[in-house]
């Protein structure tokens, strides 16, 4: 993810020695971890989020009927079953013309 060797991480390391001391260099180093790992779950949720998003609206246009979308609020497995039916469904309609 980041681009640091050895040596920048040594040079970190002993920056957090000095400036914090090696009392309060565990308690430091378990926060950081905390933020980081609360970053990556923040993260990784928002990109969950979006995907859902992005499935249900192709599910909305795959299903549209006369100008109505069928309100159904489905999980994102089901609308993709769903959306796999329906394009193997015009691949076969497409398929005999």
């Amino acid at each position: 993810m980041f681009d640091i060797g050895f040596g920048e991480l040594l040079l970190l390391f002993v920056l957090f020695f000095v400036l914090f001391g090696p009392e309060k260099l565990p308690e430091v180093a378990r926060g950081v971890g905390k933020f980081y790992s609360e970053i990556k779950n923040y993260f990784e949720d928002l990109k969950d989020g979006v995907e859902k998003e992005i499935k249900l609206e192709e599910f909305k246009k795959i299903n549209k009927i006369d100008g109505k979308v069928e309100n159904l609020i489905l999980p994102p497995d089901e609308v993709e079953r769903r959306r796999k039916i329906v394009l193997e469904k015009r691949k076969n309609l497409d398929g005999k013309k």
